[in-house]
């Protein structure tokens, strides 16, 4: 019950994909389509890859179609000098070679397949590269090179992750893992298969998912841990519960019955086989029946039924002759032995034993032979390579002389490129000097005319303050002083009618004060000279407030560090934001928030109108928005817009509090 049944998924698996794989179940349908689909390319490389596929649709089923589709898959591909097909001719006729057993030119073929796609890191090199590699392991796990095959299938995972095929890595570990099983390195074993158990859990392979668990039943029983035997059996069942078909039931049934012996149950071992051996029968699967009839034969022994026990190992030991299996043989006959032995008949006994010796001897014998070809093959690639080293190095060496030649001009041609590399980046020197100048020049102008603009908008501002003064303390102190007067009036006057012209007189003269403190506030808050930006920014939306608006000031750690200028600017820029969004936007709500940060102070200003459209906003053609951007720009500041239309807008601006930082 060694690495059987993983030899047929990998014939299976790794040569065909996924797809190709559940088809399958159906093969002549396969094939069918197969032969539908050839007349039907117009290349000769698609014809040829279709040649390919039906030599493997027809190994086991018609060898000599194999050979033929394969031997026209190649020739073809040999005329176009299609380097992949001619890869696939090869790796397809490794393929039919391995069917019939004729493993030397099986090994030949997928070598040759692997030398051209060896280096090859397109999707079509590694596929055929993968498949050929892994057969060619295959063939050194039928030849019982199990140190060969093991190289061979641990080099393969970097490229099997490369193409991401989750179905050929959990087919490949799995191999692995069996391989270290059957040659009692379990716990090297135990995580390729815990590996393989996780990948396969993410693919649709059921059936190899099943499988894993099975072997690694068996490492937990080498490795006499019971319970986890146990545990894997049962894993293994509700796979194959949930699979309405599988012809693993046999070797489920082996293994479970394995368990039984180990725990003493001999007559449920005993019944256990006969399942595995009655489902065997009826659906004419022939290869779990090695292990079905040795397992038996073993239990009767046990239990000392010496006839059961010899009946079944004889069945045992007939299909390994017929198989031409010499280890099933080797097996059967040492049973054969002991059974004869415990029975009393020495003389049979000793018939089996003497052929266990002369089957033991001749198997060294081919082993030996085999390991001798194979280091014999090591030899000669070594001897190749060795060969292709020194033409390497003679080639190297010409070349050499080649290059002492040409260097001389080599210098020359560098010393004249240089030349004129020094000759132009002169000229990318004085070009950038004079950019340079230009771009100083360009500075100091704008320095001057940001200087001026400083100086009009100080002029500015000062006008605005001597107005402001000047209409609350001229005008303002007239208008209070004729309020007082008609207000004396109204208290001395006793006639109806002029009482009510008088308090008319009265209530306008309270209006037009009202708009003169306005005015006055307006044109220079009298609370930002004297207390800064915050507190001015928070009376006037307070102010707005009290009219009736819907507006909120927040101010955050401000401490008042910027030059009295700079806050005015600042301050006419919230001025303007605020009653573009009453005036324009029609907001119902409106929040300004002033911060003050190590280096800079940041002013947003958000309302829920309207918003600005796209169109309007990339244009920013009027006054209001160009007076804004020149107010930041003079500040040295940024101004971020965000808007929607029917959500609002936000004006974020952000400036240093000294220009001089």
């Amino acid at each position: 019950m060694k690495k059987y049944y993983l030899i047929v998924i990998i014939i299976q698996l790794l040569m065909l994909s996924a797809a190709q794989l559940q088809a399958q179940n159906d093969l002549r349908r396969r094939i069918d389509s197969l032969e539908q689909l050839l007349p039907k390319k117009k290349t000769d490389t698609g014809r040829a890859w279709v040649m390919g596929l039906l030599s493997q649709a027809y190994s086991g089923q018609d060898s000599i179609k194999a050979f033929r589709y394969a031997r026209q898959c190649l020739d073809i591909n040999r005329k176009q000098q299609y380097r992949h097909g001619i890869a696939f001719g090869y790796y397809s006729l490794g393929f039919c070679y391995l069917d019939v057993s004729n493993f030397d030119d099986a090994k030949r073929n997928f070598q040759l397949a692997d030398s051209l796609t060896r280096n090859d890191t397109s999707a079509m090199g590694l596929f055929i590269h993968i498949r050929a590699v892994g057969n060619i392991a295959n063939v050194m796990a039928i030849l019982r090179l199990p140190k060969t095959e093991l190289e061979l299938l641990i080099g393969l995972i970097p490229d099997i992750e490369r193409t991401k095929d989750s179905n050929a890595l959990g087919v490949v570990i799995a191999n692995i893992a069996s391989e270290l099983n059957n040659v009692n390195e379990q716990r090297k074993a135990y995580p390729y298969f815990i590996r393989a158990i996780e990948i396969f859990k993410r693919t649709p392979l059921k059936e190899s998912l099943t499988l894993v668990y099975l072997n690694m039943s068996e490492c937990m029983e080498a490795l006499d841990s019971i319970p986890q035997m146990k545990y894997y059996l049962d894993e293994a069942k509700t796979v194959l519960d949930g699979m309405s078909v599988s012809d693993l039931w046999p070797s489920y049934y082996v293994h479970e019955a394995q368990y039984l012996r180990k725990i003493g149950q001999q007559q449920a071992a005993l019944a256990a086989f006969r399942k595995g051996e009655e489902i065997a029968v009826k659906y004419r699967r022939d290869y779990p029946l090695n292990n079905i009839w040795k397992g038996m034969g073993e239990t009767y022994f046990t239990l000392k039924d010496y006839p059961n026990a010899r009946k079944y190992i004889r069945l045992f030991y007939d299909k390994a002759v017929v198989e031409k299996a010499a280890i099933n043989e080797l097996e059967a006959l040492q049973l054969l032995a002991a059974i004869e032995d415990s029975s009393g008949n020495r003389p049979q006994a000793y018939a089996w034993l003497r052929k266990y010796n002369q089957l033991n001897d001749s198997i060294k014998q081919e082993e030996v032979k085999i390991q001798v070809a194979d280091l014999e093959a090591r030899y000669q690639n070594a001897k190749k390579e060795q060969q292709i080293l020194r033409l390497r190095n003679k080639t190297k060496q010409q070349e050499l002389i080649l290059q002492r030649s040409a260097f001389i001009n080599y210098l020359l041609i560098a010393g004249f490129i240089i030349l004129l590399i020094l000759l132009f980046l002169l000229y990318i020197l004085h070009r950038n000097r004079k950019r340079v100048y230009a771009f100083e020049m360009e500075k100091i102008q704008q320095e001057h005319r940001i200087s001026l603009l400083y100086a009009m908008l100080e002029g500015q501002e000062q006008e605005r303050t001597r107005l402001a003064r000047d209409l609350h303390d001229g005008l303002g102190g007239i208008l209070s002083g004729t309020k007082m007067e008609l207000s004396t009036l109204l208290k001395t006057n006793e006639q109806p009618t002029a009482h009510n012209a008088l308090e008319k007189c009265l209530q306008w003269l309270n209006y037009a004060t009202d708009e003169l403190r306005r005015i006055a506030w307006s044109l220079m808050p009298e609370t930002l000279v004297k207390f800064g930006l915050g507190a001015a920014s928070t009376a006037y939306c307070d102010g707005l407030r009290s009219t009736g608006y819907n507006i909120v000031c927040q101010v955050l750690h401000y401490s008042n560090k910027m030059e009295t200028t700079r806050q005015i600017v600042l301050y006419r820029v919230m001025q303007e934001l605020v009653n573009n969004a009453i005036k324009h936007a029609d907001a119902a709500e409106i929040l300004v928030q002033l911060q003050e940060n190590e280096e800079s102070i940041l002013l947003i200003v958000e309302d829920n109108g309207k918003g600005i459209p796209a169109d309007k906003l990339r244009q920013a053609t009027s006054s209001g928005m160009t007076n804004i951007r020149s107010r930041v720009e003079f500040l040295h500041g940024t101004l971020d817009i965000d808007t929607s239309p029917d959500i609002g807008a936000t004006f974020t601006i952000e400036c240093p509090i000294s220009i001089n930082k």
